[in-house]
């Protein structure tokens, strides 16, 4: 573990130990209030020397990697003393390979600096949007989310269908696909409505939510007036089974004529078999609601930035990853060359491995470092908020809402 962080990571639970008696010393002042919706002194302080530790950790890390790299050039030079040509010596050939591969896919290269750029570009704008919020992005059942609302969907097609079959029980397919398209619609207007109240949530963007609430009103008022009407249809079906024990499989079209002949205008009664059919409607339509609203974050735009954050870091990771992986191919390839023996392959073969193998170790030690760093962060700050709970007398501050990872992960480690 690298001086940087030992401070912090200690093997005796000292520090927990300290966030935890700082814990009840502000948790018996009241401190913070129970109505501040910012993090307390203590935790701002302790994630600031956190994440600056970290920093000078991870630059450190950084400059042993960019002096592997100048120990690359260093046996290249080797090579080329020892074994010069008369034209143009392995060593000039080297560095022309290296030169044009990074001027095809390394840091001069027009693809990597656009990737770049875009990464860079993505992580302004979400940082910026997490700095104004004051808290990363917030979302739920992101996987679960469309499997969710597609059973919601296939579950409004045996419900509706009944309401259906009175005017199409000679076509069953027409009935069947009426009933999908109306569950597909009714799911539709529930994930808009739940997204959208979800934005209305937002102090940044949401300022003027009269239209929203408006639009949010009439849409549920259609979605209101098609479940109604789903309902006197099937009330309608279920009359005319009741009627003379009227079988809807051996109905025909003069049965139909004759029984509207016999009532001049629909019956709007909402029987039992209606009131099912609303309630059974509305319960997967408010389910649809209550799946978007959590899904959704309250900012309009986070979201969308955090995907395109990720896709960009994905993609400027993969092009340094090709890049490192083709210099060293390169190298291997040029060494071979160079080696006057086999026993000098091997050395210069042994030395590039060994050279690679550091770099991994130290990507390894970062990621293991990382992880052990974001631990600790995490208990300690849940050993303060217990402690604070516990000691003060009044209710826990908003702030400790937004969890201890959540916290620590919009920290910058």
């Amino acid at each position: 573990m690298d001086n940087n962080l030992k401070k912090f990571i200690d093997t005796d639970e000292k520090n927990i130990r300290l966030a935890a008696k700082q814990g009840q010393i502000d948790g018996a002042a009241e401190v913070p209030l129970s109505s501040s919706a910012v993090s307390p002194a203590w935790e701002l302080k302790f994630l600031n020397e956190l994440t600056v530790a970290w920093k000078r950790y991870k630059d450190n890390a950084e400059q042993a990697k960019a002096e592997l790299a100048d120990h690359f050039h260093e046996i290249s030079d080797k090579s080329e003393r020892q074994l010069a040509k008369s034209e143009e010596s392995f060593g000039q050939k080297q560095k022309k390979a290296l030169d044009f591969l990074d001027a095809e896919i390394g840091e001069t290269s027009q693809n990597f600096q656009s990737l770049k750029s875009k990464y860079e570009s993505a992580q302004v704008e979400c940082t910026k949007i997490a700095n104004q919020l004051g808290r990363p992005l917030q979302t739920s059942m992101v996987g679960g989310y469309m499997p969710l609302m597609a059973l919601l969907a296939l579950a409004e097609i045996p419900v509706n269908r009944l309401a259906f079959e009175l005017y199409f029980e000679s076509m069953p397919a027409v009935s069947l696909l009426l009933s999908a398209a109306v569950g597909a619609l009714l799911i539709f207007f529930a994930h808009t409505i739940g997204k959208q109240l979800k934005h209305t949530r937002c102090d940044i963007t949401a300022t003027k939510n009269s239209n929203t609430y408006l639009a949010i009103f009439g849409i549920s008022a259609l979605c209101i007036l098609v479940m109604f009407y789903l309902g006197i249809m099937r009330e309608q079906v279920v009359a005319l089974q009741g009627v003379g024990g009227l079988n809807l499989e051996a109905l025909t079209l003069e049965d139909l004529s004759s029984s509207s002949g016999s009532s001049t205008s629909m019956s709007f009664t909402i029987g039992p078999a209606a009131f099912f059919l609303v309630v059974l409607n509305f319960a997967i339509f408010l389910t649809g609601v209550v799946a978007a609203f959590v899904r959704h974050d309250s900012h309009p735009f986070f979201e969308k930035l955090s995907t395109t954050l990720q896709s960009a870091e994905s993609k400027f990771s993969a092009a340094e990853r090709l890049y490192e992986q083709r210099q060293l191919e390169i190298m291997k390839d040029f060494a071979s060359k160079v080696a006057t023996s086999s026993d000098e392959y091997d050395l210069r073969a042994s030395q590039i491995e060994e050279l690679q193998a550091k770099r991994s170790s130290i990507d390894s030690e970062m990621k293991r470092s990382r992880q052990l760093v974001t631990g600790y962060a995490v208990r300690a700050l849940q050993s303060y908020r217990k402690e604070n709970m516990l000691s003060r007398k009044t209710p826990p501050p908003v702030s400790f809402l937004q969890s201890a990872e959540e916290l620590v992960s919009g920290s910058g480690i």
